[in-house]
């Protein structure tokens, strides 16, 4: 990675694109912080970053929250995704003041089985608490558990750099910086058009304004609510009542859901222990129950399907029901029965299992196929 002497003892680093290029990837990154090391006391990142592998910023975020250096992160540009938790371990962040950050859910695509898709469902879900506990490390307090969960809803929620510094993610505003080293001339000097709009925004000392707060339009949410109770002459608190009851009522369907939905998974790893016969671990119930919860019973049903009992060995060397010796069904000879039996007795009462004995590849029943060859044919030779 790119970065050059500030001063005597502050390196500068500059970290503009994706988390997880090849040369910008967790390995280059943690080598860069290694070297800065060895030189310097202090190190200044210059960032402007749209995010990229979470797995990738996991380590470079480790790498910071690990090293001596005393780290100064400026966002040049944009902090967005996981470049938002990459950066929380400095020491110090700062933003330009028409600079951005963004935060949302992680996100992946996955193809295969359902066990796949909970397992990448289950990952997902551990990014999302591991951003959602640091973001709040950061914030100390200022960021609710409501409005954590309400980001990681799945949209993409942005920041104003003073939305930044109100939640305690960043620590200062500064004046915005200009990246782009260019002299504008005249359209025919030949500065190119990016260059411009990139010295225009540098040089812009106006802060950018995103509305975050705005009156609610009493008639557009009642007609697409279908509210009855409310008109859009009522006042802003009392259609904030008629949502609260709104959303109220919808935790409480969600929870009677997750209830109904727990007591079916119950019932079909009940009936699954019972065709099995045997008792499931506890863990590999509560495992089951997630999947019902998080993906859906008819998921349930699919990943239940799959599981088949453990074949015995002595039930297949010794299979419990065969033809019997008047040619009808019924129960063959026990195995206890059968250690007695020699070549002959097996060929005439069980051909089937005498063939699946000798072209068994268990060490048991190849012990047993050669002791009754041996018996019947003792001057054999192998």
């Amino acid at each position: 990675m790119e970065f050059w002497q500030k001063d005597t003892n502050t390196a500068t680093l500059k970290f503009y694109g994706y988390i997880g290029n090849w040369y910008q990837g967790a390995d280059d990154f943690e080598k860069t912080i290694r070297a800065i090391e060895a030189k310097y006391a202090n190190l200044h990142i210059k960032l402007h970053c749209y995010g990229g592998s979470v797995i990738e910023g996991n380590a470079m975020y480790h790498a910071l929250s690990q090293t001596k250096l005393h780290v100064t992160i400026d966002i040049e540009g944009v902090s967005a995704s996981m470049s938002m938790l990459f950066m929380l371990p400095a020491k110090k962040i700062r933003c330009a003041r028409n600079g951005l950050g963004m935060i949302h859910a992680p996100s992946s695509g996955v193809s295969g089985q359902s066990k796949d898709f909970y397992q990448m469902g289950k990952l997902l879900k551990l990014m999302e608490k591991n951003f959602s506990r640091e973001i709040k490390n950061r914030s100390k307090g200022k960021i609710s558990d409501e409005l954590l969960a309400e980001w990681m809803d799945g949209s993409d929620y942005w920041l104003s750099a003073e939305d930044m510094l109100g939640y305690g993610l960043i620590d200062e505003i500064i004046d915005p910086i200009d990246t782009s080293n260019v002299v504008i001339g005249k359209p025919d000097a030949g500065t190119d058009m990016k260059s411009v709009f990139e010295k225009f925004t540098a040089l812009t000392k106006f802060p950018i304004q995103l509305k975050t707060n705005r009156s609610m339009d009493n008639q557009t949410i009642i007609a697409a609510l279908n509210l009855t109770s409310v008109t859009a002459e009522s006042s802003e608190t009392a259609l904030l009542d008629v949502l609260k009851g709104i959303q109220a009522e919808n935790i409480a369907l969600k929870a009677n859901a997750i209830t109904a939905s727990k007591s079916l998974a119950e019932t079909l790893i009940a009936a699954k222990e019972k065709e099995l016969n045997t008792t499931l671990k506890a863990e590999e119930k509560a495992s089951y129950i997630t999947v019902a919860e998080t993906a859906g019973i008819e998921v349930l049903k699919s990943v239940l399907a799959s599981v088949k009992p453990t074949p015995i060995i002595a039930s297949m060397i010794f299979p419990e029901t065969k033809p019997n010796l008047e040619g009808g069904t019924g129960a063959a000879p026990a195995a206890e029965a059968r250690k007695d039996w020699d070549l002959d007795k097996w060929s005439k009462q069980d051909p089937e299992g005498l063939e699946s004995l000798s072209n068994s590849e268990l060490p048991e029943q190849k012990a047993l196929f050669a002791k009754l060859y041996s018996d019947k044919f003792p001057n054999a030779k192998s």
